[in-house]
């Protein structure tokens, strides 16, 4: 049960932007299927912090030692639903600068506290075999698996090599 009564939102926004499945006749989008925002309860802090509530809290919007592009917006106290899509249309403006290609896909997350973006550039993380579904989830840090060996294996490459390959790199004119 969640410990602190928090709440992730997410959306996997474009072709490549969570996990994909394979149904009998064809692949399907896993979580484009929903085709609304989904929710689920957080692990208490004590056990799993994402990282844009560390961004937040430092009132940063990215962290480039991290090897993938990823915007996080504060959202105003008691914002209106208005001004919360303000900050989102905010980050999608800097996603869009920073990644000018027509069609992009992108992760989108939210607490109360804050928005997150992530563009990605590959649906799954492959190497030795394993083909890992990284979602919206996923890219603030809360990768989840279907089984002790996926997980054994993200331990073992790192949480942050599996993000690198799904996430865009920055780009080198980036200043922001």
């Amino acid at each position: 049960m969640n410990g602190d009564g928090r709440w992730l939102a997410f959306y996997n926004c474009g072709e490549f932007s969570g996990a994909r499945y394979s149904s009998s006749s064809s692949w399907v989008m896993g979580s484009q299927q929903h085709k609304h925002v989904q929710f689920i309860p957080l692990p208490p802090r004590e056990e799993f912090t994402p990282f844009p509530d560390i961004l937040h809290e430092q009132n940063l919007q990215s962290n480039k030692q991290l090897p993938f592009q990823h915007y996080v917006a504060s959202l105003p106290y008691g914002g209106t639903p208005e001004a919360c899509l303000d900050v989102y249309n905010n980050l999608l403006t800097t996603l869009r600068e920073h990644n000018p290609q027509r069609k992009l896909s992108y992760n989108f997350a939210m607490t109360t506290d804050w928005i997150f973006v992530a563009p990605r550039k590959n649906d799954d993380y492959q190497h030795e075999g394993y083909k890992i579904g990284v979602n919206s989830t996923g890219m603030v840090g809360l990768l989840l698996t279907k089984s002790d060996d996926e997980t054994a294996f993200i331990e073992k490459v790192g949480p942050l090599a599996v993000l690198e390959y799904v996430g865009c790199p920055w780009p080198s004119n980036n200043t922001s």
